[in-house]
This record gives structure tokens, C-alpha cells and sequence, in this order.
């Protein structure tokens, strides 16, 4: 990814977090849609820094932060959770992103074997970024979950 730096989310990013978590196109498109309150918010991101159980991480292009993906790991399978900023939708920044995920979970020895994305049917920019990235997908009645097996890798 170039001109990208990635790196791991700290404390300092409770703020930028929210207010991407609280934009309107992204809680239409998460699974609960309801408004974060800013104090469940900053528990939550509390919680999440120190589990061994979660990574996450801000995407910057030179020295702007554009995005952040996680990586909820439950029983060798990371679950993704990302988002782009607004300003940087609609130029690819998210099937690269996606792509690049297998190396994080190498680069950071994530015990993962299995990367998944649940994708509700409106959020297209989603689909279609997972589809890029050339992820499987497998469709259900409210979602559609795509996944890639790292053990090949």
C-alpha cells in the first residue's frame, strides 16, 4: 500500500474513532445501527486496547488518517471490522486495505487462520472492495459474509 502507514491504535484515537463509528453512512451500515454515546464509546475502546483478543488499527495516507480496520479474533478466525473516511471513499482505499490484512496477521502473528467480513446487502462499497480483494462469499438472509483461508499463505 503505498504512501499508506499503518499502525496500532492508541488511546489518542478514541476521539477521531467515534466520530468516524458516529457518521451517518457508517451506523446505516453496521449491523447496530443505533448512535454511539460518547462514554460507552471510550469504555468500549478502553476494553479493546487491552484485549488480546482484538487489533486495531488507523490507517494514515502520508500524514492523514483515513481509516481503521480491527480484527475481533475468536477461535482462530478474525472477524474484520474497518471503515474508511468519507473524504477518502470511492478511490479503492478499502479492497486495499482488505487485501493487506493476511499481512498484518502475519506481520503480528495473530493465531488466525481464517479472515471473515460480514457485509450487510445495502453497504455496496463493502461488497465490493471484499470482492476485489478477492475474498469467498457466501450469502445469507440479511448479509453477505465473505472469508479467506490463510493457511495456504
Amino acid at each position: 500500500m503505498e504512501d499508506f502507514y499503518i499502525r496500532e491504535a492508541n488511546e489518542s484515537d478514541c476521539d477521531q474513532l467515534y466520530i468516524w463509528a458516529n457518521e451517518e453512512s457508517v451506523r446505516n451500515n453496521a449491523f447496530d445501527s443505533s448512535e454511539i454515546h460518547y462514554s460507552d464509546h471510550q469504555e468500549w475502546f478502553k476494553n479493546i486496547l487491552k484485549s488480546p483478543d482484538h487489533k486495531m488499527f488507523m490507517v494514515y495516507r502520508f500524514d492523514q488518517p483515513i481509516g481503521q480496520f480491527r480484527i475481533d479474533i475468536e477461535q482462530g478466525v478474525g472477524l474484520i471490522d474497518y471503515s474508511i473516511d468519507h473524504a477518502y471513499r470511492g478511490r479503492g482505499y478499502g479492497s486495499e486495505l482488505i487485501k493487506y490484512l493476511s499481512g498484518i496477521v502475519h506481520q503480528y502473528d495473530l493465531p488466525i487462520s481464517k479472515l471473515i467480513g460480514k457485509v450487510k446487502y445495502q453497504n455496496k462499497a463493502s461488497i465490493n472492495a471484499f470482492e476485489k480483494a478477492n475474498f469467498s462469499s457466501i450469502e445469507y438472509k440479511t448479509h453477505k459474509e465473505f472469508y479467506k483461508e490463510l493457511l495456504d499463505e
